[in-house]
């Protein structure tokens, strides 16, 4: 555990218990904390989250993410406008951090349950790199040597717990999905798509580098690259940009 509540590190004054949340697997980025999360990039201390707490980790903005967490609240608090100092936040009952001043509030529920959304700005330095499935990606190519069978990207598969779709437009397809702040019905953020067992094309939100294959500019919410050897490449985009378009 790193204590970098901030930067520049001499802002870090809070003091809190760390989580016991479990690093594994990674269905999200975790912070490497305890951390402060403030209201705009350096901007006021509004909360604070745990060692190990799982966020959405939206966009960077000058070396500052843009983070978010359904809290749990009681489903008689729905509807409520605003959230006060000294209260916990839980996630699944769990308590990964603490409100330090009084926000405004956005609440949902379903069935049984209630949450509130709370979102701000963390310094990069808080979120866990080991946690951001981009860079890892890029790391596990290099480290595999390119490996492109399933087996060999099984352990990738489930340390991501990347979901198994196993006819993807004629494809088996292992993905997971962009946060849902900003989109309702968000998209692939990865997906790692293959042909007999052989990885041909990955799927992907954010900007990521492959060694060796193409980048293909898509018109939707991804773009994906393609290996060289990939046949079907021509009709695969085609049938995946269709796709984007019938889902839109």
């Amino acid at each position: 555990m790193t204590a970098c509540l901030d930067a520049p590190r001499s802002e870090a004054t809070a003091t809190v218990e760390s989580s016991s949340s479990s690093a594994s697997p990674v269905v999200g980025e975790r912070i490497d904390g305890p951390a402060n999360v403030r209201d705009t990039v350096n901007g006021k201390h509004i909360f604070t989250l745990f060692d190990k707490a799982l966020v959405d980790n939206l966009t960077l903005e000058n070396d500052w993410y843009r983070v978010g967490i359904y809290a749990d609240i009681d489903t008689s608090e729905f509807g409520m406008d605003s959230i006060h100092p000294g209260r916990k936040i839980l996630v699944d009952g769990e308590v990964i951090g603490e409100v330090v001043k009084t926000m405004s509030a956005t609440t949902s529920h379903g069935g049984k349950k209630a949450w509130v959304f709370l979102y701000g700005y963390t310094h990069m330095e808080n979120i866990d790199p080991e946690s951001i499935i981009e860079p890892e990606l890029e790391k596990y190519i290099q480290h595999s040597n390119g490996a492109r069978t399933l087996r060999s990207w099984q352990p990738f598969i489930d340390r991501f717990a990347l979901q198994d779709d196993s006819d993807f437009l004629g494809y088996r397809l292992f993905s997971n999905y962009e946060n849902s702040f900003d989109d309702p019905s968000p998209s692939f953020r990865i997906g790692l798509a293959f042909e007999k067992d052989r990885l041909v094309a990955i799927l992907h939100s954010r900007p990521i580098r492959v060694l060796g294959t193409q980048e293909n500019l898509l018109d939707g919410a991804f773009d994906c690259v393609t290996y060289p050897d990939f046949a079907q490449r021509e009709k695969f985009l085609m049938d995946l940009q269709a796709w984007m378009n019938s889902v839109d």
